[in-house]
């Protein structure tokens, strides 16, 4: 983990916005390697804007791939409030502001009682889906005009020293 976090600063100026999340969040991905016990610490104690570049991407895989009940389900809860300060550091308010209904909704929910209960069961797991906890945040997601990569992107573009 010693290794910096930096991209070039052609890197930054070069290709889509979009291009420039990936290049970072590879960036990040290479430091992190694959999950290991003390990860979630290690992402929480990484610098702010780096750890925004992951944790977002991360919201943003899960709830395209799963919604907003498969993040909060696959996440246990950890990291959560990192999540929120790097959407609002990234000054993706729109997703601000649904991941914060999202998270009530969360709140109100005893998932990991639910896992563990269940031993984790697909049943368990689907019965957010099926009872549509979080259905309309998730269309909400889905509507806005910009991804979170795009957000990411405009992000290291306007703030290059941070990232080079």
């Amino acid at each position: 983990m010693a290794r910096a976090l930096r991209l070039s600063p052609g890197t930054i100026k070069t290709g889509s916005v979009t291009d420039v999340a990936e290049r970072a969040l590879h960036c990040v991905q290479k430091r992190l390697g694959d999950w290991w016990p003390g990860f979630n610490e290690a992402v929480s104690r990484m610098p702010p804007p780096w750890r925004a570049v992951y944790m977002t991407n991360c919201l943003e895989c899960e709830v395209r791939n799963g919604g907003h009940h498969q993040f909060f389900w696959n996440s246990g809860g950890a990291l959560i409030v990192e999540t929120l300060e790097d959407l609002q550091l990234i000054r993706a308010a729109p997703f601000a502001e649904i991941f914060v209904k999202a998270q009530r909704i969360y709140e109100a929910h005893d998932y990991e009682g639910e896992k563990l209960q269940s031993a984790n069961s697909w049943e368990a797991f689907t019965a957010g889906y099926r009872e549509e906890r979080m259905e309309e945040l998730d269309s909400a997601f889905d509507c806005q005009p910009k991804s979170i990569k795009e957000y990411i992107g405009e992000f290291i573009r306007s703030h290059p020293d941070v990232y080079a």
